[in-house]
């Protein structure tokens, strides 16, 4: 078959890589179709999709193709294939439907792949704009039904996510060796949190500032209801030099994980930790964020989704518990249900699962990491059963289910 995927930042070659190579070693025709145009946001652009971030696909015998957004629907290598893949169809290509409705009509079957839980926040009706949507797991599915009050119509399938076959590749000692960390030493690692205006919590609460500052702008923006925890509660610079004193403390290496669109962090750098801002990432054939991951012996998180995949690899979390619902963006109550249920650390949830994450509220983190090691960490002991639940994790890789899916509805 004639396989298109469609690859409009770096981040896609987490799910691409692995299918593209499942894909080659089935001797399939693999095309790479890549949206490599400048990005509105000058914030993002360390995320911009390039040729040479695909060399090794490249040398599989994947082919490289730009592709512009504008004529999607005229161009003839794309309308050939037998079918391509969108990561979050609906979302991403919103502007784009009717023209790949367009190609649908060429005879190009259309497969959305989930990111891990973000299918769950649009409408059942945005499955019929596909041939197949893939949900990561059932309680994926199961969940989108739920928020969204009846059963689905669209042509779904559970199969799990090519982005999560790289798991499966990670080796701690490798890591550690490359990373220069002896197999005997502690390794605590922190993924920051997004700290921005479009997170007015975190931005008006836990900014770093003078709390007289963060209370005017609180008030001037009318989110009176920040006003008690800015005047009585604690700044992340606070919980992060609990944590930071917590690793030095017992003679832990902390890392600390960002991304490149993060911002007000600035005091992370006064410390002796290792800090990795995200903007020299790779993506494929092994994730950055990964090593780190596979490397440490504590994971720390602040409703991060980051949570899921420390998790998966067997590292034990702790989760920073903040207002489920942190947008500047008005909220719905579709959205608002979507997010208590993914970050309102109710047990046996992502963000609160015995034997592999534990959560801990925001206002009990400084005292919390103000405890030794022994009652801090811990032994996970379900991280198999967390993987599959929630990722869909299985023995077979996500790869070679969703090609035998394709292959069979042809």
């Amino acid at each position: 078959m004639k396989l298109g995927l469609l690859l409009q930042r770096g981040t896609d070659l987490k799910w691409a890589g692995p299918f593209a190579q499942e894909a080659l070693a089935q001797k399939h025709e693999v095309s790479l179709f890549a949206l490599d145009r400048q990005d509105d946001d000058p914030g993002k652009q360390y995320l911009k999709i390039s040729r040479g971030q695909c060399t090794d696909l490249m040398q599989s015998g994947a082919t490289y193709i730009s592709l512009d957004e504008l004529d999607i629907s005229e161009h003839q290598e794309l309308m050939s294939q037998d079918a391509a893949f969108i990561l979050e169809g609906f979302h991403t290509q919103q502007a784009n439907q009717e023209a790949w409705q367009s190609v649908r009509a060429a005879g190009v079957k259309l497969y959305s792949l989930s990111h891990f839980f973000e299918i769950c926040k649009r409408p059942l009706a945005a499955l019929d704009k596909f041939d197949g949507s893939i949900y990561i797991s059932q309680y994926a599915q199961e969940l989108h039904e739920e928020l969204q009050g009846t059963r689905s119509s669209g042509h779904t399938a559970v199969l799990g996510s090519p982005m999560f076959d790289q798991l499966r590749n990670v080796s701690r000692a490798a890591a550690r060796r490359e990373l220069g960390i002896s197999l005997e030493e502690r390794v605590v690692l922190l993924i920051a949190p997004v700290i921005l205006p479009t997170t007015p919590w975190r931005f008006h609460v836990w900014r770093d500032g003078s709390r007289i500052q963060r209370l005017k702008d609180a008030i001037r923006a009318r989110e009176f209801r920040f006003l008690w925890e800015i005047a009585f509660g604690n700044t992340f610079k606070q919980v992060f030099e609990a944590i930071a004193a917590f690793s030095e403390r017992n003679n832990a290496r902390l890392i600390i994980k960002s991304r490149g669109k993060q911002r007000n962090l600035e005091f992370i750098a006064e410390k002796n930790g290792v800090f990795v801002d995200g903007l020299s990432d790779e993506y494929y054939p092994l994730f950055s964020t990964y090593k780190l991951m596979s490397v440490a012996d504590l994971c720390i998180t602040v409703n991060s989704m980051a949570v899921l995949e420390a998790a998966a690899l067997g590292c034990p979390c702790i989760n920073i518990q903040v207002p489920f619902h942190d947008r500047a963006a008005a909220s719905t109550p579709e959205k608002e249900a979507y997010n208590r249920e993914l970050m309102g650390g109710h047990k046996e949830s992502i963000m609160n699962y015995e034997g592999s994450v534990r959560s801990v509220d925001r206002l009990r983190a400084i005292d919390y990491f103000g405890k030794d090691w022994e009652h801090v960490s811990f032994e996970p002991s379900r991280g198999a059963e967390y993987a599959q639940k929630f990722l869909g994790i299985r023995d077979q890789s996500a790869s070679k289910r969703l090609l035998e899916h394709v292959v069979e509805a042809g």
